[in-house]
């Protein structure tokens, strides 16, 4: 490919083309899972002890700046120098996380002593029965206590074998990623599956070969909402089926059902598939425009005057020459709706059960777990990748039919 390349466009465009193409592949995509997967086989131990005490650990340095800074200006007291700046004492407030985490015995200790100087446990603390001076001594063992536990750990971790598939067990073993798994992966093969008998008729009456003359106007339509931001249509939707939205205050209007006894639309598992798929419809939509487009009419008017049906005619021409088409439609829709992550939080409000990417999350940004995050990122790419191969299975087509 790449002497092709260089023929065609020039050494210095080539080069920059293979360049590009190398950062993406080998930094962009290889390095960056080749980390996921090294942190999806760290037990969560290793990783909840670190980023615990880690964050302690800047607590207390923080806290010990703060009291410095009190000692050389003179403390806040509301006014003067200092003003605005946030009492040393404050700092040194533990997370509800980071008390409940796990520690060393010395660590709790230097936690104890910490949590007394916080006497009143008020974001902003003035404690009389302590100095600047002995506040200071108290910090400066809690904050080498922790440097202490940090070096501890890492060390163990060097010297041990901290790999293993625990973080993937906890997925199978523990009931509700194992629901959410399953619930995200029926929900988007349905998604997928609604997609595919809603966008086909699209995309044949896009593509010309239909008797249909508004053909422009429907590609018009489908198009001009994806120029608005994807999180404004999926909020537009809320506008429409929220319990006192429009659709509710429209049955209200026509006396079916009062605004009080109000449909709760949004906790019903079809408005999540309703709006997957209209977010998601051009994905289904174009590659089956574009398959269907390279189709010489002269099949299909060869079989109408050999006396073939509509349905006939669809299912032994068109459908058949339609499947690459409707393989990519299915994998990128599928693939987009596994790893959706706006559209069942924002609809459900986040009551519902929630689907396994907003699991990742709160395992990413939440609990800062990233054996878990990556445990669940890696399996929801196996799914993806075992997909892609079930579909091209099934079509009865191979990859190189499908890069045409």
């Amino acid at each position: 490919m790449t002497p092709a390349v260089m023929r065609h466009y020039g050494p210095v465009i080539g080069v920059i083309a293979l360049l590009a193409v190398s950062f993406w592949v080998l930094v962009l995509i290889g390095a960056s899972y080749a980390m996921l997967l090294e942190f999806s086989f760290k037990p969560e131990r290793w990783q909840t002890e670190l980023a615990v005490v880690g964050e302690d650990k800047d607590r207390a340095s923080n806290c010990l700046s703060e009291i410095k800074f009190d000692l050389k200006y003179g403390k806040n007291d509301g006014g003067g120098l200092g003003q605005g700046i946030p009492s040393a004492t404050s700092m040194m407030a533990p997370s509800a996380s980071v008390m409940a985490a796990p520690s060393a015995t010395n660590n709790a200790a230097a936690m104890g002593a910490c949590d007394r100087f916080l006497s009143s446990g008020k974001p902003v603390v003035e404690d009389d029965s302590l100095s600047l001076a002995d506040q200071k001594v108290i910090a400066e063992q809690l904050l080498a206590q922790l440097q202490n536990d940090v070096l501890r750990l890492e060390k163990e971790e060097a010297e041990a074998f901290v790999y293993g598939i625990d973080n993937y067990l906890t997925i199978f073993d523990r009931e509700i990623p194992r629901n959410s798994l399953l619930l995200t992966i029926i929900s988007a093969f349905c998604v997928t599956i609604i997609g595919l008998m809603v966008c086909y008729p699209i995309a044949y009456a896009l593509s010309g070969l239909s008797r249909m003359q508004a053909g422009s106007a429907l590609f018009l339509a489908l198009v001009i909402p994806y120029a608005v931001n994807e999180l404004m249509r999926i909020y537009a939707w809320l506008a429409i089926i929220d319990t006192k939205a429009m659709l509710n205050r429209l049955l209200d209007k026509l006396g079916l059902i009062p605004l009080e006894a109000a449909i709760a639309w949004t906790n019903m598992p079809g408005s999540v598939f309703l709006v997957m798929v209209y977010t998601f419809i051009l994905f289904m939509v174009f590659p089956i425009y574009n398959t269907l487009s390279t189709l010489d009419r002269s099949q299909i008017e060869a079989a109408r005057d050999l006396g073939a049906g509509p349905l006939k005619t669809h299912w032994r021409i068109i459908a058949p020459h339609a499947l690459p088409g409707m393989a990519v439609g299915c994998i990128m829709t599928f693939m987009m709706a596994v790893g959706s992550l706006s559209v069942p939080y924002i609809i459900s409000r986040g009551k519902g059960q929630k689907w396994f990417t907003e699991l990742t999350y709160d395992k990413f940004f939440e609990s800062g777990n990233w054996g878990s995050g990556s445990a669940y990122s890696v399996t929801l790419l196996l799914v993806s990748i075992i997909f892609v191969f079930v579909v091209l299975r099934l079509f009865g087509i191979n990859l190189r039919v499908l890069a045409r």
